[in-house]
């Protein structure tokens, strides 16, 4: 199997829970954790598992200890594991034993191991048909602790899986709350840009057109003032040489901007 890399981080961690125990074994099912959140813009990718690897261990009793620690260290069950259940035999009756698993995908990158699971126990031998009352009693007993214990281990990984799906949800919730925000926030920059477009474009119609007003206006206070002209020196239209002499004998009249045309 590869290394992990950055795909590994994308992959889930595997929750176990507890389905039933027998004297020599305690049978488990697998299920997908709440998936690692994700870089802001990054999108999921669809996930393949290949395999499960299954690790266990035997859990101490109160006051004993196993090796150099209270608890066994961790063993690999199997690291080949196709199916999302599976039975660990070879267990001892009446023990307490704890797992943890992750699973692989179709690239092989493993992905992180998932949680532990409270001691799960194995029950005790049936005791023969015709043994004593003073045996069966105490196996009774045990037997009945057991199946407590499996139930309360069973039950605290289902709140387990809730609490981690509401999680999840709850993040994806958020990503597509902040992409809607991100949606919202680029309309409105378009919208401010278009707007500014618009406004520049109406801005420069309206100078031209103050400027072709401005120019017809001059035009015809020329025209005007050229009438008054040859109606004073007399019916002969002025030719443009006659501008400069009329001026020196006093009939130039200065072009003045005025509001009255």
């Amino acid at each position: 199997m590869a290394l992990a890399s950055s795909e590994s981080s994308t992959i889930p961690p595997v929750v176990i829970t507890f389905v039933r125990a027998s004297p020599n074994s305690i049978t488990l099912d697998f299920s997908l954790g709440a998936a690692p959140k994700l870089r802001s813009g990054a999108q999921p990718t669809p996930l393949q598992i290949a395999c499960y690897e299954l690790q266990w261990r035997l859990v101490a009793e109160p006051g004993e200890r196993i090796g150099p620690s209270q608890d066994s260290p961790w063993e690999v069950a199997s690291s080949t594991l196709k199916n999302s259940r599976c039975t660990k035999g070879g267990l001892a009756a009446g023990a307490a034993y704890a797992f943890r698993a992750r699973c692989c995908n179709t690239g092989q990158f493993w992905g992180a191991l998932g949680p532990e699971t409270a001691p799960l126990r194995t029950l005790l031998p049936e005791l023969p048909a015709d043994c004593s009352e003073s045996l069966k009693v105490p196996s009774k007993v045990l037997a009945a602790q057991a199946e407590k214990e499996a139930e309360r281990a069973q039950r605290e990984a289902a709140e387990r899986t809730a609490r981690d799906s509401a999680a999840h949800a709850e993040r994806v919730q958020h990503e597509h709350a902040m992409q809607r925000v991100r949606k919202a926030e680029s309309a409105a920059l378009a919208y401010e840009h278009t707007a500014a477009r618009i406004i520049t474009q109406a801005i420069e119609q309206c100078g031209a057109h103050a400027q072709r007003s401005l120019y017809e206006r001059a035009e015809k206070r020329v025209g005007t003032v050229r009438f008054e002209l040859q109606e004073e020196v007399g019916a002969t239209p002025l030719m443009a040489s006659d501008w400069p002499l009329m001026a020196s004998e006093g009939f130039w009249w200065p072009l003045v901007a005025s509001d009255d045309l």
